[in-house]
């Protein structure tokens, strides 16, 4: 009788060893499970967050694209302004030299008139405009006439 008990005891014993190296191996799958799902989330927060930066960076750089396309587009339209300017002083400039040439008095008023027009600082079409008439002045200086004949018309 005592035998049986005693190995009644052990035979317990043993399932309860069983038993709990079973609950010790669940506890460490639980564990190794949720160090899984903590690894799987940081790699999907990292993920997400990577392409948060990268959608970042992307709408920086459109961003940046989209500031050098205007800037090429004003300058392009200054570009063309400055041209056409360049091609109507060409054209005004030819026009004095031609209608003129014989009277420079007149262009000698028009120099009269622009002084008082412009600032001598600013850089506009009339102050390229003066400077035109004044080397227009200068070629043709052998041409003017005495100050006496200059009418001052309003």
């Amino acid at each position: 009788m005592p035998r049986r008990e005693e190995e009644a005891r052990r035979g317990s014993e043993k399932r309860k060893r069983e038993e709990e190296a079973r609950r010790g191996s669940e506890k460490r799958k639980r564990e190794e499970e949720a160090r899984r799902g903590s690894e799987k989330r940081k790699r999907e927060e990292e993920a997400r967050r990577g392409s948060e930066k990268r959608k970042r960076e992307e709408e920086a750089r459109r961003g940046s694209e989209k500031r050098k396309r205007e800037e090429e587009a004003r300058r392009g339209s200054e570009k063309r302004k400055r041209k056409m300017l360049n091609y109507k002083l060409f054209k005004f400039v030819f026009c004095l030299q031609s209608m003129f040439l014989n009277n420079p008095q007149k262009v000698f008023w028009l120099y009269y008139l622009f002084q008082f027009e412009i600032e001598p600082t600013s850089n506009t079409p009339s102050l390229m405009f003066f400077y035109l008439v004044m080397h227009f002045l200068i070629i043709n200086w052998c041409y003017l006439p005495s100050f006496d004949n200059i009418l001052i018309i309003y």
